[in-house]
């Protein structure tokens, strides 16, 4: 078998929230996430293909790097993992695993190997999982390591889907929540990085951006929503004339509202949260 120090085959990418849903509404919003991914990659010019299996996507890009810092940023994702793949028969799936995986564990490093399986197949996930690290062992046995599945140095993991195996180690984190264009719009005005953590956090429920503001804060929000409507107004209540939206978002207090008439709801996501948190959430946004 040809070496695999090679790039990945696909990218698994995994979602939480949407499997709460109902059937119809999980189903809606699984074809607004698969719309927003492939509206990001043509945004970015990244040529992919995007293959949607329950609960998961799997996609195919040929910049794989640049494709998965595009995943990670596109709400509704919660994970991400480059993976290799092979037929579900297990000497397949073993011989993979000890072309891929060996030579990786340093002398005296424990390890773990996590199976999962959906569909029919003659063999358990436990079977699997022994079968695997017996490979992976067998690889790396010039450096005498051990197994360890409550806390080991590294994990191995494998996941079979009917006639389909994938295999990785990395998983890479999204920012979670629901597609954008699930929910309502929202107004901001962008004054400060408080506005635009506010901001952020709606469209980590899925609200689509009517912005107006500071350029730094329109840009950084832009990486997670490309497509996000920029209004020319120079305060609050010019861009809620220029808007029709279901309401309005601020990391500002009540205050800086006086004198405003309002007919729509104001969110303040950031009240309860406390200043440490804050600045988390600012280092997400603007990292």
């Amino acid at each position: 078998m040809e070496s695999i120090k090679k790039k990945p085959d696909l990218i698994l990418v995994r979602y939480g929230e949407l499997g709460l849903k109902s059937y119809p509404v999980r189903k809606k919003f699984e074809r607004t996430l698969r719309n927003s991914i492939e509206r990001a990659f043509m945004d970015n010019r990244i040529e992919a293909t995007v293959r949607m299996d329950t609960g998961r996507f799997f996609i195919g890009a040929n910049e794989p790097e640049k494709t998965m810092k595009i995943l990670s940023r596109t709400f509704g994702i919660v994970s991400i993992s480059p993976v290799w793949t092979t037929s579900s028969k297990i000497e397949d799936i073993t011989a993979l695993a000890g072309d891929l995986w060996g030579g990786v564990l340093k002398d005296g490093q424990s390890f773990a190997v996590r199976a999962r399986r959906s569909g029919g197949h003659p063999y358990t996930s436990m079977e699997l999982a022994k079968e695997v690290g017996s490979a992976i062992w067998g690889a790396n046995k010039a450096s005498n390591p051990s197994v360890n599945l409550k806390n080991p140095d590294t994990e191995f993991f494998v996941e079979v889907r009917d006639k389909k195996a994938y295999l990785f180690r990395d998983v890479m984190p999204g920012p979670g929540g629901f597609p954008i264009g699930t929910q309502g719009v929202v107004a901001v005005c962008l004054k400060s990085e408080n506005d635009a953590a506010a901001a952020w956090l709606l469209m980590k429920r899925g609200c689509y951006l009517d912005a107006c503001g500071d350029e730094r804060f329109i840009e950084a929000l832009k990486l997670w929503d490309p497509g996000m409507h920029v209004i020319d107004a120079s305060n609050t209540e010019e861009l809620l004339e220029k808007s029709r939206v279901d309401g309005l978002v601020t990391g500002q207090t009540i205050e800086n509202f006086e004198g405003i008439v309002l007919d729509i709801p104001v969110f303040y996501p950031l009240i309860g949260i406390d200043d440490e948190d804050i600045k988390e959430l600012k280092k997400r946004v603007f990292g």
